[in-house]
């Protein structure tokens, strides 16, 4: 991953934050519960969303992935 990529991830990532409900597109709903390795410049170390969803699971994703599949509510 390529500088502008990463700087363009971080600008993203000021709208999720701990807390933020937001739906995804199977229409299940998720609450954002930790970010990790925000300033994390490491490919192998990706910045990542640490999420709940209604059912009490928790799930991980990058942050490069967030916006794809989840819509803030």
């Amino acid at each position: 991953m390529n500088i502008i990529t990463k700087i363009i991830i971080m600008e993203k990532v000021e709208n999720i934050i701990v807390g933020s409900k937001w739906i995804h597109t199977n229409g299940n709903k998720y609450e954002v519960i930790l970010l990790t390795n925000e300033s994390s410049m490491n490919d192998k170390y990706p910045p990542t969303v640490v999420y709940k969803g209604e059912n009490g699971k928790i799930w991980s994703r990058p942050f490069v992935d967030w916006g794809r599949s989840f819509t803030k509510i």
